[in-house]
């Protein structure tokens, strides 16, 4: 499990949080986004691997329904153009998902930082 863990908070950081320019941080969610249509689509996808972690550590359904909503709203919102380019920057749903894991989790250590490197 405690792979897992690690995974999906690597996973999370390097689509919300990997990046930094004049202390604002962002991720690559940032960049695929700005792909019409296909972006908010890869993204999404991306977004659902880590409910698909939390499925597979056990997380209860009232968790993950909270974070599938997470990913419709991002997705929903992220397809107005522009408008969803800037949520996407601020919302950081990725992040979001992580913290519903880490509340069921049994482990208060989850770091992503060995798999995709220090944020």
């Amino acid at each position: 499990m405690e792979e897992q863990l690690k995974l999906a908070s690597g996973l999370a950081r390097l689509l919300d949080n990997r990046f930094e320019i004049y202390g604002r941080k962002f991720g690559i969610s940032a960049f695929i986004n700005l792909v019409p249509e296909l972006g908010d689509i890869l993204d999404a996808l991306l977004s659902l691997y880590i409910v698909y972690i939390a499925l597979k550590i056990g997380v209860p359904s009232e968790g993950l329904t909270q974070m599938l909503w997470n990913i419709l709203i991002n997705f929903i919102v992220g397809s107005i153009p522009i408008i969803g380019d800037v949520i996407y920057l601020l919302r950081k749903v990725n992040l979001m998902n992580l913290e519903i894991i880490k509340k069921y989790a049994d482990s208060d250590t989850i770091d992503g930082e060995e798999i995709f490197g220090k944020n």
